[in-house]
């Protein structure tokens, strides 16, 4: 369950050649997850009695996963504050200047579900766990089938306070007949909260832990009498997979710039040539600190703990507005570059969700062209306006003009060169 409430207000008033705007906009938002998986027996026929089912009759389990849950129960306000001024400096040039300030209050988790790993606490511990987590540990031992606590309405994470945003735009007319327009801004982007989900259901509460057993293969050692017996444990199972937070963290925010020159070449039809950029700040990413370095031996051995985009685009338009004959047409291309330095965005095949630390340390390994990438694209649209109803013909206010007339038909085709992905491979081949 997740959602927000929001209350917000705007003004505007007009003084000279001024148009002013100014509002105020707050947000609360809430995420509430209350996950939880059953326990899960098995009982195959490779083993013991020969038969699945007579394994079951016999209480002989080849495999068990103990139940857990993932639960969090998040909250966190944010106040969003602008003002803009649209200024006509004279018949040609008209201005526009804005601010916008964006406060973004701290991550609190109401009933003690969630906290946050602090990275630099944990390399300098072999135990990281929990005295590297914050908010801390409140109930360490509960009685199973109950679940650890962290310390309640603490801030997990805390975002920076720097979030002033401008925004400047003109536009001047040339000629009669030609228009130059030039702007740029700054512009916030709310957090994505998937990622930030992801990572509070994965901190390590006592009994919120999934833990696997796996029977011998000469003799029934785990039995539905003693479904979770700890010696038979399976290595690894179990072991907290621990997430954390930059905090503060870093405003997500995007510089936006654009040139154009739209030229009018008949009285209908508009030619326009273009320039975007933007630039991605603070995005978000996901990093894999414990990951295993290459090398020999098991996997988890490797591990730091074994316990444990920017875009570029050319734009043409051509357009041809309805006139007397009721034509429209519309042809525009758009030629662009998107680059990332990771994915997991638009849940493209293949795309990686997160950045390996081997990678992160490398500096910009990871950096190239992202999922959001579309070389090309085309698009054309076609429009004709039926001559027939009221104001079109002679006639027209007939009830047979009215009951025939008034008709369009117009056709869109979209042509774009294909999305990149990443090819991947899940199995450790060390």
């Amino acid at each position: 369950n997740q959602g927000q409430w929001e209350v917000k207000d705007n003004v505007s008033w007009t003084r000279g050649s001024h148009f002013f705007k100014a509002g105020y906009h707050y947000r609360y938002h809430y995420v509430f997850f209350g996950l939880q998986s059953r326990s899960r027996f098995d009982f195959s026929n490779d083993r013991f009695t020969g038969h699945s089912f007579a394994n079951f009759l016999q209480g002989y389990l080849t495999r068990s996963v103990e139940g857990n849950e993932f639960r969090v129960n998040l909250h966190f306000p944010s106040h969003h504050f602008y003002f803009q001024d649209n200024w006509r400096v004279s018949p040609r040039l008209t201005l526009n200047l804005g601010l916008r300030y964006e406060l973004r209050l701290g991550w609190q988790d109401k009933w003690g579900f969630s906290s946050s790993l602090g990275v630099e606490c944990a390399y300098q511990t072999e135990s990281p766990i929990p005295s590297c987590v914050d908010p801390p540990v409140v109930v360490a031992e509960p009685e199973f089938p109950a679940t650890g606590r962290f310390q309640e309405e603490r801030d997990i994470f805390t975002f920076s306070k720097n979030g002033w945003q401008t925004r400047l735009g003109l536009s001047y007319r040339l000629f009669e007949r030609t228009v130059l327009r030039a702007g740029g801004g700054i512009y916030g982007n709310e957090p994505p909260g998937g990622m930030l989900y992801s990572t509070v259901l994965r901190n390590p509460r006592a009994n919120a832990e999934r833990r696997e057993f796996l029977a011998g293969t000469d003799q029934p050692s785990l039995v539905l009498s003693n479904p979770f017996d700890l010696t038979a444990k399976v290595p690894g199972s179990g072991l907290f997979n621990a997430g954390g937070y930059q905090s503060p963290m870093p405003l997500w925010y995007v510089p936006s710039w654009g040139l154009s020159i739209q030229q009018q070449v008949a009285d209908n039809t508009v030619v326009e040539f273009g320039y975007d950029g933007t630039r991605s700040v603070h995005e978000m990413q996901i990093f894999e600190f414990n990951d295993a370095v290459p090398g020999p031996g098991e996997r988890q051995s490797r591990r730091p703990w074994p316990t444990m985009q920017s875009y570029h685009g050319f734009h043409f338009k051509l357009e041809k507005r309805p006139g007397p004959e009721g034509i429209t047409a519309l042809l525009t291309y758009t030629w662009a570059k998107s680059l990332d330095t990771m994915g997991g965005r638009l849940f493209t095949l293949g795309d990686p969700t997160s950045v390996l630390r081997n990678l992160y340390l490398n500096g910009q390994s990871n950096r190239g062209r992202g999922e959001a990438n579309i070389p090309g694209r085309l698009a054309l649209l076609g429009g004709w306006d039926i001559p027939f109803g009221p104001g079109r013909t002679p006639g027209g206010d007939t009830a047979l003009g009215k009951i025939l007339g008034g008709w369009s038909a117009y056709s869109l085709i979209t042509l774009q060169k294909g999305q990149w992905f990443t090819v991947f491979d899940g199995v450790d081949r060390l």
